[in-house]
């Protein structure tokens, strides 16, 4: 409750009483759709004494208190009638509305009753002149009508101007954007024509030594030039690899991965951070992992998104273990996921599997065997190479650790380690409202 709130989080202002001892209860007539919500607006940044009593008032304070709600787009909505599709049902109901008017007659204020269908109609203008029938109360009626002032004027122009040039913004920071990105691609075409021009220069100054020496030597060293400018993907030593972006010609190492290639790499990385995390956060040498049952529990804590086996086309962990042996498996006895790589591994090490892999696959598929075949759904969201940034550049950002846990750490640092006695274990942060237990673990989490 209000009386409960801690000082630092209310401001207390003193109530001023008016000098005749009456309190204003303004009701503003005018037509619908004729700038009525511009004059109201534009008269409580003039009159801050005044409360709104309007729907939309009511809105307002409730998605500042927290509360969401979709967007209106139906053809029922309107700034007088907004919709309360909350999904609540205190507030759909209007049950706030309801009771917000039989209080507010009982509190001495100034109110402007913003309701543009009932001022105009002489019932329901009636009934709510009589809920504001105590003596410290004076009604008025402001007609909102006919050629609007000067001032108003200027307002309404200075908000289409601001809309104009917030539109005028946006479309030159999109143009400026685009310029830049076609000068990145000339620069970059730049780059690979000088790197032609250089690797024919070579080529030239090479055949020129080869004939001198005979032609013995000149076919040898076209060999040479013609092997150093076309690199075969297939044939490169994965592991020996140092820049995944770029083989030396200018290709990638991930330039032959598909849609199932890129999965297996994203679902790689996110079991090997959810599994050293999990370690790290919680501290405890008698569970240094889960079994597989809970991994969509703690997927979806971690990573806030849902997992699913079916996005690999397999039935159970295991299954998927399969698929990613060089990095998970699973304990036989325990049954509690392991990782195979130590928590320093470079985030490169794991595209440097999944091409390893994917060379495997495709040698079992030349060599007959269908069931090396992968066909994963497309719903599944996998990394892209525009994401991944070659590994050596911007890295996929770990889940962020809840409260009093440690944080899940890129591979390569060292995480901050509790320091002093007692912090075996992480401590449960204090409050009244618990919800999804933890399986297993006896540690909760705060909605």
């Amino acid at each position: 409750t209000l009386c409960g709130a801690a000082q630092a989080d209310v401001e207390v202002v003193p109530s001023v009483a008016p000098k005749d001892g009456l309190y204003d209860v303004l009701f503003p007539v005018a037509l619908p759709d004729e700038g009525t919500f511009d004059w109201i607006d534009s008269f409580m940044q003039k009159h801050p004494e005044y409360d709104e009593l309007s729907d939309r008032k009511i809105l307002e304070w409730a998605q500042h208190s927290g509360l969401w709600k979709p967007k209106a787009t139906g053809w029922k909505t309107s700034n007088d009638k907004p919709e309360f599709n909350f999904g609540l049902p205190g507030m759909d109901d209007h049950s706030v509305r309801r009771v917000l008017r039989a209080v507010a007659p009982t509190v001495p204020r100034n109110y402007v009753i913003m309701e543009v269908k009932s001022n105009l109609i002489d019932s329901e203008r009636r009934a709510t002149l009589q809920k504001f029938s105590a003596p410290y109360f004076r009604k008025t009626a402001r007609v909102v009508m006919g050629e609007p002032s000067q001032e108003f004027k200027q307002v309404q122009l200075d908000k289409l101007l601001k809309e104009k040039q917030e539109k005028a913004n946006i479309a030159w920071r999109a143009k400026k954007a685009e310029a830049q990105r076609k000068r990145d691609i000339e620069r970059r075409q730049k780059e690979l024509a000088d790197m032609r021009k250089k690797a024919d220069e070579a080529r030239k100054k090479a055949a020129e030594e080869a004939k001198e020496k005979g032609l013995e030597l000149e076919a040898e060293a076209e060999a040479e030039a013609d092997a150093a400018m076309e690199i075969d993907p297939d044939t490169v030593d994965v592991m020996s690899v140092e820049d995944v972006a770029d083989l030396g010609s200018g290709e990638p190492l991930f330039s032959s991965f598909s849609h199932e290639d890129w999965a297996l790499l994203a679902i790689r990385y996110e079991l090997f951070l959810l599994v050293h995390s999990f370690k790290k956060d919680l501290d405890d040498a008698d569970r240094p992992s889960f079994s597989g049952k809970d991994l969509c529990f703690y997927y979806q804590k971690y990573f806030k998104k849902q997992f699913g086996l079916r996005n690999f086309n397999v039935d159970s962990i295991e299954g998927l273990a399969g698929l990613i042996k060089d990095t998970l498996a699973v304990d036989s006895k325990t049954g509690f996921l392991q990782v195979l790589l130590p928590e320093d591994t470079p985030a490169a090490k794991f595209l440097k599997l999944a091409e390893l892999h994917r060379r495997d696959r495709q040698r079992r598929l030349d060599a007959g065997d269908e069931s090396a075949e992968l066909k994963f759904p497309r719903t599944f969201a996998a990394t892209s190479p525009a994401g991944l940034k070659a590994a050596g550049g911007h890295q996929p950002q770990p889940p962020a650790a809840r409260p009093g846990a440690l944080r899940p750490q890129m591979p390569g640092t060292q995480p901050p380690r509790p320091q002093g006695p007692g912090l075996k274990r992480p401590a449960a942060p204090p409050s009244t409202q618990w919800v999804a237990k933890q399986p297993r673990t006896g540690m909760f989490f705060k909605r």
